[in-house]
C-alpha cells in the first residue's frame, strides 16, 4: 500500500473511525470517482480505485511516471539484484522492454542480461568464467550406475572362480539366498 499515507478519511468517515467504527465493513458501493491514470512511457494505464476509497484518494494514485523516475527505479532494483539482472524479470517488473533496456543501460543480450554499471559487469563476466573453467577442469567422466557395478563385481569376486571369470556370470540375489552357489576361495 505505497500510497496508503496519501489518504485521508472524510470528515463525517473521520469521526466514525475515532468512535472506533470499521470503515470497511458496510456494502461497498462505488463512489464517484475518477479513474486513477498514470502514463508510463507513452502509455496510460487506467484502474478504478477501489469502491471504499475517500474522495480525493484517486488524485493521489494518478501520478505521471517520468523517465527518470522509471530509471531510477530500475537502478535501484539492479543494485538490489548485486547490479545485475535478467532482461524478464526487470522488464516484467516495471514493464520495459529491451530496447529501452539498451538505450540506457549496459546489456549482453547473448546471456539476457541487464547490468547497473561496467563495473557490474564485469564482475559478472570474472564470476562467469571462473565457473565455467572449474567445470571444465572438475569435469571427470562420470560412470553410471557405479555403485551397483561395483556391488556386483564384489559378488563376482566371491562367488565365481578366477578361472571362468570372463566366462561366467554374477550369480542373481535368488540364487545366493536359496544357497544354490558356494562362495568360492580364489
Amino acid at each position: 500500500q505505497p500510497y496508503a499515507k496519501n489518504l485521508r478519511l472524510l470528515p463525517i468517515a473521520k469521526s466514525a473511525a475515532e468512535r472506533g467504527v470499521p470503515q470497511n465493513d458496510r456494502k461497498k458501493v462505488p463512489v464517484g470517482l475518477h479513474l486513477a491514470r498514470i502514463e508510463f512511457l507513452g502509455r496510460v494505464v487506467t484502474c478504478a480505485p477501489p469502491a471504499y476509497w475517500p474522495e480525493g484518494a484517486a488524485a493521489s494514485v494518478a501520478v505521471k511516471l517520468t523517465e527518470e523516475d522509471i530509471l531510477t527505479q530500475i537502478s535501484t532494483f539492479l543494485y538490489t539484484q548485486g547490479g545485475h539482472c535478467r532482461f524478464g524479470k526487470v522488464g516484467g517488473k516495471f514493464s520495459v522492454n529491451v530496447d529501452f533496456l539498451e538505450k540506457h543501460f549496459t546489456v549482453d543480450r547473448e546471456a539476457g542480461v541487464v547490468f547497473a554499471s561496467l563495473k557490474a559487469r564485469k564482475e559478472w563476466e570474472g564470476a562467469r568464467r571462473v565457473r565455467f573453467a572449474e567445470k571444465s577442469w572438475n569435469a571427470t567422466r562420470v560412470i553410471s550406475g557405479k555403485s551397483y557395478k561395483d556391488k556386483m563385481m564384489r559378488i563376482k569376486e566371491t562367488y565365481v572362480s578366477m578361472k571362468d571369470f570372463d566366462k561366467e556370470k554374477a550369480p542373481r540375489y535368488k540364487q545366493i539366498k536359496k544357497a544354490k552357489v558356494k562362495p568360492v576361495s580364489n
